[in-house]
């Protein structure tokens, strides 16, 4: 059994790492133009292509052919901004559609408890993905977590259109309780 030195000695680890990803990723995105989010900025989600080719090797490659370091390291500054603003504003995107999702059921008197124990699932999954992938961006760099991109990308369209079933549905039903009163 590891003894209570040894815990608090990783714990305090950990504390450093998460301290030092969090100055390094924020001092990223704060450099980077268009990189303050707000609620009235947030944007259509890119088109796969585009988020494929942010995480892609490809343009990597490219670069290095230059055989400019310089070059490189500025690219990949700029693509490492880059992936960390999609992130932002795709976890930006989540947080906007289950804060729309709460006001409209604050005004639904009939609510389905599997209907928003999944969307409240769906939303808890999305934010830790988007975090970690948050973390490995900062860590690893945009080309190592293409794939995990790609399905955070279909992740969230889908919450998106989950969402956007479940207002459409409610709505039918609020209208239709109106209706036959």
């Amino acid at each position: 059994m590891m003894d209570v030195a040894g815990s608090v000695v990783i714990g305090t680890l950990l504390l450093v790492l998460v301290a030092v990803v969090w100055k390094r990723s924020a001092a990223a995105t704060h450099e980077f133009p268009g990189s303050s989010l707000s609620s009235d900025t947030l944007a259509d989600p890119c088109p796969p292509e585009i988020v494929s080719r942010i995480f892609s090797d490809e343009d990597r490659e490219f670069v290095s052919a230059t055989h400019s370091k310089s070059l490189m390291k500025f690219f990949n500054w700029e693509r490492r901004a880059v992936a960390l603003l999609w992130i932002q504003e795709t976890s930006a995107g989540i947080k906007e559609i289950i804060r729309d999702h709460a006001a409209l059921t604050r005004r639904s008197h009939n609510l389905e408890f599997r209907a928003e124990l999944s969307v409240f699932l769906q939303y808890i999954h999305l934010r830790l993905i988007c975090t970690l992938l948050f973390l490995l961006v900062v860590l690893a760099g945009p080309p190592i977590v293409q794939s995990l991109a790609l399905y955070v990308d279909r992740l969230s369209q889908r919450f998106g259109q989950t969402q956007e079933a479940l207002e459409a549905a409610m709505e039918q039903r609020q209208f239709g309780s109106v209706d036959s009163d």
